[in-house]
Order: C-alpha cells, then sequence, then structure tokens
C-alpha cells in the first residue's frame, strides 16, 4: 500500500524527529550508536551548513511524522566540471518501507538536482 508521502528540506525544528531515525538506522547497519551522536549528528544536518560543508538533508513526512531521510553532498567536480548532488544516506524506518516512501525521496533529490543546477543524482546502495 502505497502511503501518502510529503518531502521537505530540514530545518533546525527537525533535529529530535531525524536523531530518531538516524538512531534507528544506525542500529539496522549493526553499527549502533548512543542517542547523543545520533543527536549531534542530527543537529548538523538540519542545520545552516557551515563553511565547506554544504549536504542537503530531505526528510519524508507521512500524517506528520518523519518516516525516512535522504542526505546529500555536493559532489565537485562532476561531468563537464559541474557540480553533481551524491545520496549519501537514504534510510527508511521499518515500519513503512515497500510504501513508496523512497521512491518519494529519490523523486525530491532529483527535483533539488533539477533547480539546483546539478548535473546529475549519484549514489551506491548496499547489500543490507
Amino acid at each position: 500500500m502505497k502511503l501518502p508521502v510529503a518531502v521537505r528540506l530540514a530545518t533546525p525544528a527537525d533535529t529530535a524527529s531525524l536523531a530518531a531515525l538516524l538512531f534507528e538506522m544506525q542500529a539496522h547497519y549493526n553499527d549502533p550508536v548512543p542517542m547523543e551522536a545520533a543527536e549531534a549528528a542530527a543537529r548538523m544536518l538540519c542545520s545552516l551548513p557551515p563553511e565547506g560543508f554544504n549536504p542537503r538533508t530531505l526528510l519524508a513526512e507521512v500524517d506528520g511524522a518523519v518516516v525516512g531521510s535522504c542526505v546529500l553532498n555536493v559532489m565537485m567536480p562532476a561531468a563537464r566540471l559541474q557540480r553533481s548532488l551524491y545520496i549519501r544516506d537514504l534510510y527508511v524506518g521499518a515500519a513503512n518501507r515497500r510504501k513508496g516512501v523512497g521512491v518519494s525521496l529519490v523523486r525530491a533529490a532529483l527535483r533539488l538536482v533539477e533547480e539546483g543546477g546539478f548535473c546529475a543524482l549519484d549514489w551506491t546502495a548496499d547489500s543490507r
């Protein structure tokens, strides 16, 4: 069953929700971290980027709850010495997998590529 998914850029107000998702993600990949580490990472990913660090963080929501995230990094140089976006992490919480959340996140990432003047969207996949 496909879910009605809304995807948007993360803001500082999303820190707690993203921290919970990052905490779950690390356990899923058999590399658990303390909640404090997840909170620190979420603060960084939900804030304005410092000089030299320019990620984009997309959040997927269903009924107002954050259920997935996609962290993208700017890559340079890419084709023809242009910038591209690279999906570093795409994660959907266990309860919402196979419901269109991941597809919604990738489509939103493609919109960022088009709107931001990037030349490509790149990613690799883990087998887990």
